[in-house]
């Protein structure tokens, strides 16, 4: 499976190759975790949860940005 990153303006752009969605969670986790190092604590963003759909043959993460999302496709 393959991780995406999903920005505001619609740009995709690979995060990792996961084998099962255990990994899929860390990556995402890891990812946010990379993006906060260099913002103020008070800018940094939290996950407070995941929601996730499949839609034409991608399995969206929300994981509370109103504009960016992550998804993994088969």
């Amino acid at each position: 499976m393959k991780l995406y990153f999903e920005d505001a303006n619609e740009n995709s752009r690979l995060i990792a190759e996961c084998q099962n969605e255990t990994e899929v969670i860390q990556n995402i986790h890891k990812f946010v975790n990379e993006s906060n190092k260099h913002k103020p604590k008070d800018k940094q963003f939290k996950i407070y949860y995941t929601r996730t759909w499949t839609e034409n043959g991608k399995t969206w993460y929300d994981v509370g940005s109103y504009s960016e999302f992550f998804y993994v496709t088969k």
